[in-house]
Parts: C-alpha cells; structure tokens; sequence
C-alpha cells in the first residue's frame, strides 16, 4: 500500500478499529514502549474510544502507523518503518518525540519540520517511590469509583469547552454554546475496552458528597508503567489541588500494584499552563516532549 522503503518490504494492514480491534494497536505500543514513546496502551484506548472519527492503523513491520483525523502517531523501531510511516503520514502533521532519535532523524532528512506555534505535549513522570500521600482540603476524600456514580455527569463538567483552564491572554474563541461531547455511550465503551478498571477510575468527593473531580489510571505491569488518562477537575472545585492529589492516589495504587512509574502527557505551551503545573507541584518531572511536524517538501 506504501511501497517498498528501502530494501524491506512491508505488509499494510488497514482496519476500521473497533473495541475487537484495539490489540493491534496497543499490542504495538506495549512491545516497542520506551524513550521517545509518546503514547501508552491507555491513552491510545482513551483516545480510539472517545473520538468517533474515523481511526486507520498501518502494521511496518514491528512498528505502527496510527492515522487520526488532525495528526499521525508514527512507532518506528527502524528507519525503513520510520520512512514508511512519515510516507503514510505525508499529508497530515505527526507527532515527534525529542527522544525518539529514529523517527525525528527519519523526518529531518525527509523534509518534515515542526510546526511553529502549535501547541506539544510533555511527558512528565512520578517514580512511585519518591511519590507523597495525596494532600487534599478538609472535608474532600479520593476513593474509586462506583456503578451509581454519575461518571458523565462529573467529565462532562471537568470538560466543559467554556471551561477549559487556557491561559487568559490565549484564549480561543468558544461557542458559548459548545459542551463536552462525552455521554454514556462513550462512557460503556470505555468501560468495556481492554485494560479498563473501575477501581482504576479515581473521584474526588467533595464535603457535600457530590463529585468534584475523576481521572482514569491505566496500569500496565508488562512495561512497568501507569498512566493517567483523562483528569478533569470540575471548576466549582479548583485551584484546591485536587488535580495532584489524584494523581498521587494514582501513584499509591500503581504502587501496590508493584508498577515503578506514573506518566501523564499535559500540553507544554504556554496557551494552556495549569495542568501540567498542577502534575509539577506534586513531583511530576518532564523527561521528553511530542512536538508537531509538518511536511515541508
């Protein structure tokens, strides 16, 4: 489908994805995870899930090409992949780590430069070990959550496009009109993919009982890792550090779970800050970012 790069030959392979379908990308991601790896097996079942545009993904050999709708996620563990897969990609912006020496010296020889102004993820990092018990305010607790907790109900609030935590001076134009997209179908079919736990999936209760805040927590002991995938804090309830206190409780269950580290993938630009400061306070480091490339020949 992409030709012959270099001297070996690879096979594409194109799906639909579905929840049955779903291994073939998070077994790539699980077996090629390392430095320069943007996305765990987690996020990228957040991501196929929640998104009801189309997903492609694209077997190079023991590498990925995973085709959105705005971007490309290219894992490459040869340059011959990497080629392939920017050849796949050629007509959308792709996702380079700084660590992944591979793809990004695979790029720059093809002519792809990154996007100036676009906004890029960091890849921040808590060692479990070093991790603090969660602070919270008086009157708030973490616990997992349960089948009559308005799950929906608690994203949807967290995610509200008018209420989304932008730097002032960045703030896009918002129908004011526009609401999360998030509902109970999305919700089922997370719930019912791979990996999913609902004792995994953390709220924030607030003194009165109703929910302010929930995060997802990915955990994955074949690579050692968890990550967390989506948190939101209902903005009625922040500024109180309920974003790190979950966090940490992620990081204590990874703990007991025998899993060394948590990630989390905040933006890094400075047209959205509050997160990622958040994930800092608490210990996060940041080892690596995802930049935007774009073909420029």
């Amino acid at each position: 489908m992409f030709g012959r790069p270099g001297r070996t030959e690879y096979r594409a392979l194109v799906v639909a994805l579905s929840n049955a379908e779903f291994p073939l990308l998070t077994d790539r991601l699980r077996a090629t995870w390392g430095p320069g790896r943007r996305w765990t097996p987690g996020e990228a079942t957040w991501a196929v899930t929640t998104d009801t545009q189309t997903h492609r993904v694209e077997s190079l050999g023991d590498g990925v090409c995973w085709l959105r709708q705005h971007d490309a996620v290219i894992v490459a563990t040869t340059i011959e992949e990497a080629n392939a897969g920017l050849r796949l990609a050629r007509r959308s912006p792709a996702q380079i780590s700084t660590a992944d020496e591979t793809l990004r010296s695979a790029a720059d020889r093809a002519g792809w430069r990154p996007l100036v102004g676009a906004s890029f993820d960091l890849d921040l990092r808590l060692g479990v070990a070093h991790a603090q018990p969660p602070a919270l305010p008086a009157g708030y607790r973490i616990r997992s959550a349960t089948t009559t907790d308005d799950l929906v109900g608690i994203h949807r609030a967290s995610w509200s496009p008018r209420q989304l935590p932008f730097a002032q001076e960045s703030r896009p134009a918002i129908d004011p009109d526009a609401t999360s997209s998030f509902d109970a179908r999305l919700l089922d079919a997370v719930q019912a993919a791979d990996g999913y736990e609902l004792a995994a999936h953390l709220v924030a209760e607030a003194p009165d009982a109703t929910l302010a805040a929930s995060c997802i927590a990915w955990h994955d002991p074949k690579i050692d890792i968890t990550s967390i995938e989506p948190l939101g804090v209902d903005p009625a309830h922040r500024r109180l550090g309920l974003a790190g206190a979950l966090a940490l409780a992620v990081a204590e269950q990874a703990r007991d779970r025998g899993i060394a580290e948590v990630v989390i993938h905040p933006r890094g630009d400075a047209a959205y800050p509050a997160p990622r400061r958040a994930y800092r306070r608490v210990g996060f480091v940041a080892v690596d970012r995802a930049d935007i490339y774009v073909a420029t020949r």
